[in-house]
């Protein structure tokens, strides 16, 4: 199976720049990443005002990739734009997280069946690799108690895995940005001090289903995995 690229990808994020020679272009694509990765992982919280000088100071670009880049993360509704307020880092809010989890269930419905009809031998494998790497690796950072890197990278992999042997690029474009939007929550109850437990075994549940060629299976798996998810985030809005 033939590993297709269909963009938001973590290899972009942090590249360098070679020498002098870099364009406007490779300039905006480095802060895109850099700025999506602090938002994903509530370094920059909701809501907070984003100021182009400071930030051209921190990137240490000029103003014209760094609007590229943030006009770019409006678009996919990181950020957002208002004529008197300028720049922000989007809300996070019930709503909003309701909407998102609900909307990549629907899409998981369609992608989840697509993935085990197309999936082969090594779809299979990837899926199981990527469950080994995941569950090796601690939820936590040790030092800062926030969501190790580590941690977070192999918990993408994982789920990227499932929907990698999907035929359309667009429907998994759609399903990882959803995943991306949907991680951001995640990462804001680690900093808001809520425990979130171990939810190897629903991973585990997700692998079983893969395994045995049971789309039913790894949808009912996914659902109880989201489930727990959204019981930890409505805990932290104060919603029963």
């Amino acid at each position: 199976m033939a590993r297709r690229v269909y963009g938001l990808e973590r290899g972009g994020e942090g590249a360098a720049v070679a020498g002098g020679n870099a364009t406007a272009a490779t300039l905006a694509e480095r802060v895109y990443y850099e700025l999506r990765r602090h938002i994903r992982d509530g370094a920059l919280v909701p809501g907070e005002a984003l100021r182009l000088a400071v930030l051209r100071d921190r990137f240490g670009v000029g103003f014209t990739p760094l609007r590229e880049a943030m006009m770019r993360l409006v678009t996919e509704r990181f950020i957002q734009l208002s004529g008197q307020k300028g720049f922000r880092v989007a809300p996070a809010t019930l709503d909003d997280f309701e909407d998102l989890i609900e909307t990549r269930r629907r899409l998981e419905m369609l992608v989840i069946p697509e993935a085990v009809a197309h999936g082969d031998v090594q779809w299979e494998a990837s899926v199981l690799a990527a469950f080994h790497t995941l569950s090796r690796r601690p939820l936590l950072s040790e030092g800062s108690g926030l969501l190790d890197p580590a941690w977070s990278a192999a918990h993408e992999r994982f789920h990227r895995a499932l929907v990698e042997a999907v035929p359309s690029v667009r429907m998994k474009w759609l399903w990882l940005w959803l995943f991306e939007h949907s991680e951001r929550y995640r990462a804001l109850l680690v900093r808001s001090g809520r425990e979130l437990g171990d939810d190897r075994a629903a991973h585990e549940d997700i692998l079983h289903g893969v395994l045995a060629r049971d789309a039913g299976a790894v949808l009912v798996a996914c659902d109880r995995h989201d489930a727990v998810f959204r019981a930890h985030v409505r805990a932290h809005f104060g919603a029963s």
